[in-house]
């Protein structure tokens, strides 16, 4: 899809079905041959059984599965002219995610996100159930996840980053494999040799910096999009459930949007920052203790925590670069990523021993959510 036709989708999607309906009727309601939820159902069956029998065997891969088209299509249909339904638009998500990656997230959440902000008081499906706080998001939290991976994760770590010389696509997934194996060597722990044919980190590195750049540039851009639009549906959410009777619970997304921020901090440590620096008035007259000072107040201006966390990643790159067998970058690297976890699943791999770790939490006031 164009973005015109993305526009025009979402602008479709937004129209109420019917006056006295906007949300139209619960589509799990329907029976027979031409009922749409069930068809939609089977499609997204068929496509996930289709995939694993793909990842089964390798070989056989060849692109989406068609089934997902028809997910797509089918879902589209149904909140276009029947429904309005968050457990369809997550399923639509999946779909588009397949076809389009990251451009395809972020049009499936503007998709939610729409939903929500137009259709949460005026009867959008699943109904809100006082008895079950998370009847009407749960297909969202399914797409991130909790305890263990949403089905969004498995096609955003297969989002290619750049390829290699021979054409070998980096996905994300093999990126971090890479990472990880060479924090380890950094850090003088053994690494059985598996044949795997994974470039090295230092082999991906030099294609990131030089060939694979452009390419990196463009998926670090939609990535910066597809964040943008997750923080929009979280935070849509995060208002509708806080003034919604009977209470709602917010769905779990923090996973995706971990995986989207680490496309982000990928591109940002290979590719340079397009935007130049801004001047400073009488740069010429100013000495060199009075520019570092500057310097340093600007770049505080600007700081945010993320934007802090980033520029300590481009530390450690600098540092790999000019000291590659120091595991000095490596530790700084990993001090970021914890940076970025929620608590609970800070104490989760610092905390080895589980009553320890549920007694800081208890300790703290945090309940840590089940699955």
């Amino acid at each position: 899809m164009s973005i015109s036709a993305d526009d025009a989708m979402l602008a479709r999607i937004a129209e109420p079905i019917g006056r006295e309906a906007p949300c139209g009727r619960d589509l799990r309601e329907e029976t027979g041959a031409d009922a749409l939820y069930p068809a939609i159902r089977d499609a997204r069956s068929a496509a996930r059984a289709h995939e694993r029998s793909l990842d089964d065997d390798p070989q056989r891969a060849t692109g989406v599965p068609e089934e997902w088209r028809r997910v797509e299509t089918l879902a589209v249909e149904a909140l276009v002219s029947r429904t309005k339904d968050i457990e369809l638009a997550s399923w639509l998500v999946e779909a588009l995610t397949r076809r389009a990656g990251l451009s395809g997230l972020a049009l499936g959440a503007r998709v939610i996100a729409c939903l929500v902000t137009e259709f949460w008081t005026r009867g959008l499906y699943p109904a809100l159930e006082a008895d079950d706080p998370e009847a009407r998001t749960f297909a969202v939290s399914g797409l991130s996840g909790m305890d263990r991976d949403g089905s969004l994760i498995q096609p955003i770590r297969k989002i290619v980053l750049f390829e290699m010389a021979d054409g070998r696509p980096v996905t994300l997934w093999e990126y971090e494999r890479a990472r990880s194996r060479a924090a380890s060597l950094a850090q003088g722990e053994h690494v059985p040799r598996i044949a795997d044919e994974l470039p090295s980190l230092d082999q991906m590195e030099a294609i990131a910096r030089g060939p694979g750049q452009a390419s990196l540039a463009a998926t670090g851009r939609a990535a910066e999009d597809a964040c943008a639009a997750w923080s929009a549906l979280e935070a849509g959410f995060a208002e509708a459930c806080r003034s919604c009777e009977p209470p709602a619970a917010a769905p779990s997304t923090s996973r995706v949007g971990r995986l989207l921020e680490d496309i982000r901090t990928a591109a940002l440590r290979y590719v340079p920052r397009s935007e130049p620096p801004a001047a400073i008035p009488g740069e010429e007259d100013i000495s060199p203790s009075e520019e570092i000072r500057a310097e340093s107040a600007a770049t505080w201006k600007r700081g945010t925590r993320g934007e802090l966390l980033d520029d300590a990643l481009d530390i450690a790159m600098r540092f790999r670069a000019m000291e590659p067998h120091s595991p000095f970058s490596y530790t700084l690297e990993n001090a970021v990523r914890r940076a970025r976890l929620p608590l609970p699943e800070l104490l989760r791999e610092v905390v080895a021993d589980e009553a320890s770790r549920a007694e800081i939490l208890i300790r703290l006031g945090i309940q840590e959510q089940e699955t």
